[in-house]
């Protein structure tokens, strides 16, 4: 798994984990965390997924771009309106993952 820059942080996993947030590379590392990714399906989407997902084989090898960090699914909903705010201010438009492949903003 690969982490854009910036890394959206629900305001829990930024005031609860920063020193671990440092460690990044396997998916096991975030096994407390709903995980959101850019949609490999369409440009204006992504994805959430619960940490027990993040355990499965194919998360070991994936290449997909994790945008945010939640610990709850609520908080993983919450953090899904501030990318899309941040990625509307930015570009005018919803194209999530040319928000994260461009330059991006302050998250």
């Amino acid at each position: 798994m690969r982490f854009a820059e910036p890394l959206f942080l629900s305001d829990s996993v930024r005031a609860y984990e920063p020193r671990r947030l440092r460690v990044k590379g396997h998916p096991a590392h975030l096994d407390p965390y709903y995980v959101l990714t850019v949609s490999k399906d369409s440009p204006g989407l992504f994805s959430y997924y619960p940490p027990k997902q993040l355990k499965k084989p194919y998360y070991e090898t994936s290449d997909d771009l994790v945008i945010g960090l939640a610990f709850t699914e609520e908080e993983a909903k919450a953090l899904s309106v501030r990318i899309l705010n941040a990625t509307f201010q930015a570009r005018g438009d919803y194209d999530v993952r040319s928000y994260f492949e461009g330059a991006g903003s302050a998250s």
